[in-house]
């Protein structure tokens, strides 16, 4: 065995390797991709963890701070087509609490060139609770609150379905589809550059 581990210096190691390391470990026994730590041994699908049960454990455990500078160097670096954009409020706030953003509207819709802003608040508990986001430029969807601009979390479905991997980015998207949807295309609008 020394020798296989000689060979694969610089490698990964295979996974014979692995499952044969990891059935010599009792402190850790592996059922359907989670870690049993109660220290009972089970035969039933012993086998590594899956990339995505790694990745959910990875998400769950970055920091909040660690996830907004991801998310801030995502928005700096612009999103799929440059139809939404988000930043900073304040770069200087080291908390990343208050940022701006903007969609501009999909084509073929009463949206079309009309360029929305929205302020975005992730509180202390973010990513695990949803961010709170209301449009500043007046604008007219069944999700908007039509008094504040408030986004009306039921009405979005990556709001009403928040969870520790959605993102700033998934929420601009989704409003932009909401707004070239069948349903809204055609909704009448304020006048273009109103404010809440």
């Amino acid at each position: 065995e020394d020798s296989e581990e000689k060979d694969t210096v610089g490698k990964l190691p295979s996974t014979s390797t692995l499952d044969h390391r990891f059935s010599q470990s009792s402190d850790l026994d592996l059922i359907d991709g989670r870690a049993d730590c109660r220290g009972e041994r089970s035969t039933a699908n012993q086998h590594l963890p899956s990339r995505s049960h790694i990745a959910r454990a990875a998400m769950a455990k970055i920091p909040r701070s660690f996830r907004l500078l991801e998310e801030l160097e995502r928005g700096e670096k612009g999103i799929g087509d440059g139809m939404c954009s988000y930043g900073l409020d304040d770069g200087s706030d080291v908390m990343m609490s208050n940022w701006n953003a903007t969609i501009i509207g999909p084509g073929h819709s009463v949206h079309q060139n009309r360029i929305y802003s929205l302020k975005i608040h992730c509180g202390d508990r973010y990513p695990d609770e949803a961010p709170v986001v209301q449009f500043l430029t007046k604008i007219n969807l069944p999700c908007v609150n039509a008094s504040n601009g408030m986004i009306i979390k039921d009405a979005l479905p990556v709001l009403k379905n928040w969870n520790r991997a959605s993102t700033m980015e998934a929420i601009l998207v989704e409003l932009r589809k909401d707004m070239g949807s069948q349903n809204n295309r055609k909704l009448p609008q304020p006048a273009e550059g109103t404010m809440f």
